[in-house]
């Protein structure tokens, strides 16, 4: 577990509980390379595949606490659409490529009645970024995006808090040659965003398990699954950008 029990000292009667930082998780998403001298200064978003993984499984506390069950995996629908949202915003954040406005890209795709994701063939992303006025077009698929519940019970003490998961796959596909010109694989968690160990401390934690680190992480386990996500899109777009 990435909750780690730290011993209480002085007359601190409740226990204490720390969140440490993990390292990133780059599983192969290299800074893209030459893609001025390809011609690349406009991108178009395609909505991202949306995840299919869909784990279940629920901890029941121990019959002795008058706690409710909780599910230890919650997902967000339609989680593509908001990580291509993320992705397009992290490029015009960036400023070193333009982006077709997707309100835009999604007026054209409705006129030539295509229903597109990033599942579709380079070939269909060619089509589509030259019709959109394109350089490139981002292809991608949120492998997995979820809050996974941790827990820790000390004698009479308990903290459950939901912790960001997210993973990715995506391509930048070149519309004059068709060739993907750039791809990147990333995974991160919650804990690769905290700069120090955070110590939570269960009398106040219990009362409001996220209270500490809401505003890293968000207030809510909702919160949480769509910052991770964001997190997770925004560090890939900062390796498509260069910046």
């Amino acid at each position: 577990s990435v909750l780690l029990l730290v011993a209480t000292s002085g007359c601190v009667s409740w226990p204490r509980l720390t969140l440490s930082p993990q390292p990133k998780q780059d599983l192969d998403c290299a800074a893209a390379q030459g893609l001025a001298g390809k011609g690349v200064k406009k991108v178009a978003v395609l909505d991202f595949a949306d995840s299919v993984e869909r784990r279940e499984g629920v901890y029941n506390p121990p019959s002795s606490r008058p706690l409710p069950p909780k599910p230890l995996y919650l997902y967000q629908a339609g989680d593509g659409a908001l990580a291509a949202d993320a992705a397009e915003h992290g490029l015009m954040s960036g400023g070193k490529l333009g982006v077709v406005d997707r309100r835009t890209l999604s007026k054209l795709l409705d006129e030539q009645k295509l229903q597109l994701t990033g599942l579709v063939e380079a070939r269909e992303a060619v089509r589509i970024g030259k019709m959109a006025g394109a350089d490139a077009v981002l292809l991608g698929r949120v492998d997995h995006a979820y809050a996974g519940y941790e827990n820790k019970t000390v004698g009479d003490s308990w903290i459950g808090i939901y912790l960001g998961h997210a993973a990715l796959s995506l391509r930048l596909v070149h519309v004059e040659s068709g060739n993907v010109v750039w791809a990147c694989q990333l995974s991160r968690s919650s804990l690769n965003y905290l700069g120090k160990p955070l110590t939570l401390d269960t009398g106040t934690a219990l009362k409001d398990p996220h209270a500490y680190d809401a505003p890293l992480f968000g207030a809510t386990p909702e919160e949480r699954l769509k910052s991770i996500l964001r997190r997770t899109v925004g560090d890939a777009m900062a390796r498509l950008s260069g910046t």
